[in-house]
């Protein structure tokens, strides 16, 4: 760790801590899930279209949600939102160990904590910001992708372990408790996370649930209509939106049927391949995007990452040894935080903070839009062309995506622009975005 971050503050690690802990907990489940069912299932298209179910109503949560971080204590819901996840987690604990497999119910389960995500993700990020310095905001989004990148390289390995040593029981086991030590971590948290109250509209629920809601419904509103204002936003969410459309599936759905029906490897085998993953998001957080920084502007930066990303995904198709795919994935992973990385901090910093949590819900929300298209394409293309053919295509989509990156001239003029000008650009160039500014 360097000496910037050692300034970074105790309430920002006790954060970090308890994003570690419930990402490690949900990687848990995520395997847990997809080896439960296909193993239950036995086909690739019904398994596609439980993880449909799920992003729709993530995604869904995330637009409908979008305002409560702007409303309501951030660590507050985070808390919520975690005991929701860790009541699902017990919920699949009791249904594994009493070997109960109901397709239906495993979806409305998945479907709760799936919403319950959908809330908590855009908080994850609107929350640093409350946490340290102005001037630590890029550093702490840095440390957050390596926290993230740590997770990312462990989590599906260890959750590969459990699941090939012992069962899939355990792994739920081991989400539930990493989803109870997250939410003891956030409660330690001493900063204050309350959003800033708007002088326009009344944000006080102790006033009545009448005002909340309508306070609610238009904070709503407007979020939505600032990201059609907001053109690099609306880009970077319709750019991402093609994106997650690949992406998604691909490793949601098309990894684990590549390697349990197609190689026919244990459940290692899923996160030996997330962990090369990891390691290329590990890289490229901690090193890999400051150094670009310094030669390259963000949105060459975030081309290169798209082009990285894509060229993976292609490449990992034509192979059939898990770790050599593992090694090209250390491409992809690196390339996705370049563009994570460039976004949410440009995000971050040039959007009103009273406006803050609702940007990054709504453009998480509409960039994730194509997550139940792409996990239901997957599954037809998985019928019609296999495996192989899908791969390819997923991994083509998002290298051609990559190209439309260069002529978006909106784009151009605030990801040039250096960190300390960036501060609130959004309102100085799209005044009209922020109906209830300040």
């Amino acid at each position: 760790m360097n000496k910037n971050n050692k300034r970074l503050s105790k309430d920002y690690y006790l954060f970090q801590a308890a994003f570690f802990s419930s990402i490690l907990g949900a990687r848990c489940n995520q395997l847990a899930v997809a080896w439960w069912a296909l193993s239950q299932i036995n086909s690739a298209a019904v398994f596609a279209s439980l993880i449909a179910y799920a992003s729709f109503f993530e995604v869904f949560s995330r637009i409908i949600f979008s305002s409560l971080g702007d409303q309501i204590d951030r660590k507050l819901i985070i808390i919520i939102c975690n005991s929701v996840s860790a009541a699902t987690a017990l919920a699949l604990i009791i249904l594994s160990i009493a070997g109960i497999f109901d397709f239906y119910l495993l979806v409305f389960l998945i479907v709760i904590s799936s919403i319950a995500t959908g809330v908590r993700s855009p908080l994850e990020s609107s929350i640093l910001p409350m946490l340290v310095k102005t001037e630590q905001v890029s550093e702490a989004f840095r440390f957050n992708k390596a926290v993230y990148s740590v997770v990312t390289l462990i989590g599906p390995g260890f959750a590969g372990l459990l699941i090939s040593l012992y069962n899939v029981q355990l792994a739920f086991i081991i989400d539930f408790i990493f989803i109870i030590v997250a939410c003891i971590f956030v409660l330690l948290i001493k900063s204050n996370t309350h959003p800033i109250k708007n002088s326009n509209l009344n944000n006080d629920i102790n006033k009545g649930s009448k005002i909340f809601i309508k306070d609610w419904y238009h904070k709503t509103i407007y979020g939505i209509r600032a990201l059609f204002y907001v053109k690099p936003e609306f880009y970077f969410a319709i750019l991402a939106m093609l994106i997650n459309f690949a992406l998604y599936p691909f490793f949601m759905i098309l990894v684990p049927v590549f390697i349990k029906n197609h190689l026919g490897l244990g459940a290692w085998s899923v996160g030996l391949v997330d962990a090369g993953f990891g390691v290329g998001i590990l890289l490229a957080s901690l090193f890999l995007v400051k150094k670009l920084s310094d030669f390259f502007y963000r949105d060459i930066i975030i081309f290169i990452g798209t082009l990285l990303l894509g060229a993976s995904l292609l490449l990992s198709s034509l192979l059939v040894n898990p770790y050599i795919i593992a090694i090209v994935m250390v491409i992809g992973g690196a390339g996705l935080m370049l563009i994570n990385i460039n976004t949410t901090v440009l995000r971050s910093l040039a959007t009103p903070e009273h406006y803050r949590n609702r940007m990054m819900a709504i453009v998480s929300a509409f960039s994730s839009l194509s997550l139940p298209l792409g996990s239901y394409f997957a599954g037809l293309l998985l019928s019609a062309v296999g495996i192989t053919y899908t791969m390819e295509i997923f991994g083509a989509i998002i290298f051609i995506v990559s190209f439309f990156i260069l002529i978006l001239p909106s784009l151009k003029q605030v990801s040039r622009l250096p960190e300390c000008d960036l501060k609130g650009v959004y309102y100085q160039i799209y005044p009209k975005a922020f109906k209830d500014q300040l």
